[in-house]
């Protein structure tokens, strides 16, 4: 039930409080913030454009110095990250994230063209091998943030 009247011109899409006589402004819905952590600028950009053209939101790093930074102090929803990056490999910007109490919980999906080794070296990581096509990229996503989207 949307709120008519004079109060709902105040805060559009606001609901009728407990007895419907005040107004709650619904907070607004923010679409899931990606990080996108990926040195190859065509791989980075391509991504950007498919998940901003779906309704994301995104950051960009361009090695793992940068998406340890970002993924600390923005917190987004999700992480696609290249497997081999400048600075800081895939590997250990994981493990960072992991030790890490306000990042442990972050679902990481690691983009890679090599082979990734055994689980245990990819706590809680996700792969995708490149090249990936588009519809794959986005089920993966849309699987691992399927509690908040």
């Amino acid at each position: 039930m949307v709120a008519t009247g004079p109060a709902a011109a105040k805060h559009p899409g606001a609901l009728p409080a407990g007895n419907g006589s005040a107004q709650v402004p619904l907070a607004p819905v923010e679409e899931p913030l990606v990080l996108i952590a990926e040195d190859d600028p065509h791989i980075r950009m391509t991504i950007e454009l498919v998940l901003e053209g779906e309704g994301f939101r995104t950051l960009l790093a361009v090695d793992g110095e940068q998406a340890l930074q970002l993924a600390s102090t923005e917190l987004p929803d999700m992480i696609l990250m290249d497997q081999s990056m400048p600075k800081i490999g895939g590997k250990q910007v994981l493990a960072s994230l992991r030790q890490r109490e306000q990042t442990r919980h972050i679902p990481v999906l690691i983009l890679s063209g090599r082979s990734w080794g055994s689980p245990e070296e990819w706590p809680g990581a996700q792969f995708l091998g490149k090249p990936f096509n588009s519809d794959e990229l986005l089920a993966l996503i849309r699987q691992a943030l399927e509690p908040i989207a």
